[in-house]
This record gives C-alpha cells, structure tokens and sequence, in this order.
C-alpha cells in the first residue's frame, strides 16, 4: 500500500497526498527526547503534525516541545474530528454536528466502560478481602460497608430496569 496513489476509506476512494513514514521499530512507548531527536532530523520538516498516540498529559507536554523548538504548529485531535490538509501549516477543522454527537456519545460510553472495569477491579478487591476475612474493622463499619453494596446494587438494578 505504501506509495498508493489512493485509497479506499468506507467505501469512498480518496486521493493521498501525503508522504507516509515508516519507523522502524517504533514503539508506544518511546521516549519525548528520541521522538523530539525524529522531528529534528527533518531535512524539510513537516508544516504539521498530529500527535495521536499516547497519554493526554504526555501529548500535551510534547506538543509544547515541538511547537516551542521545532516551530512546528502541532494538533491533538479528539475523536470525531477531521482536518482538511490544503498544504498549509494551518489544517482546518472540518466539523459535521450530527457525526461529533455520535462521537462524543461513543467517547462517553468508553468512559463509563473504563469506569465500570474500575469498579469491578475494586469490587474484586473487596470480595477477596471479605472472603479471606482480611478487613480489620468493627462492626459498625461492616455495616456500613453492606448497606453501600445494597445501595450499589440497587443503582444498578435501577439503571438495567
């Protein structure tokens, strides 16, 4: 595929004019100062990059490198969004309301789910803990303890109904 003139993206066939890179061993967790020493090696460095890998707090500590000492203007798209590349340094949003709010819906049940396997994780924890009889505390914490796991599941039930 590398070096296609155009590909097919859901069905529609699109024009590349694009240069792709490939990284020899690349991985996802590499370092800022081996990907900062990537974009420096340019011999005509690219107008843009989008950062599109890797942890919001990382992305952003990167974007600032770039920008700051490559003088590379840098996106970090959310999920949804597209970019028309008209070869300028300044790729423009393109946005569609109706597809962001599906994307924004998709975002948000891939929070919840990160949040529900959270739980589990703790609630594996806590049952474990109870199994083995490993919680040190009285009585009036067991208490309460069941009356937040009843509540808990009453939410849920509430939710599922």
């Amino acid at each position: 595929m590398i070096g296609a003139e155009k590909v097919k993206i859901f069905g529609e066939e699109i024009a590349v004019n694009a240069r792709i890179e490939y990284i020899e061993g690349y991985s996802g967790h590499a370092d800022q100062e081996w990907l900062l020493n990537f974009v420096y090696s340019f011999i005509n460095p690219p107008k843009h990059i989008f950062l599109v890998h890797g942890e919001e707090e990382g992305q952003l500590e990167l974007k600032q490198k770039i920008e700051e000492n490559a003088k590379i203007n840098v996106t970090i798209p959310t999920l949804g969004e597209s970019y028309i590349l008209d070869g300028t340094d300044n790729p423009k949003l393109e946005t569609d309301e109706k597809e962001m709010l599906q994307y924004e819906r998709l975002a948000k049940r891939f929070e919840i789910l990160d949040n529900i396997e959270t739980l589990m994780e703790r609630m594996t924890d806590v049952e474990l803990a109870v199994k083995e009889d490993k919680i040190e505390t009285d009585d009036e914490d067991i208490k309460t303890l069941t009356n937040r796991v009843k509540e808990l599941q009453e939410h849920i039930n509430k939710m599922l109904s």
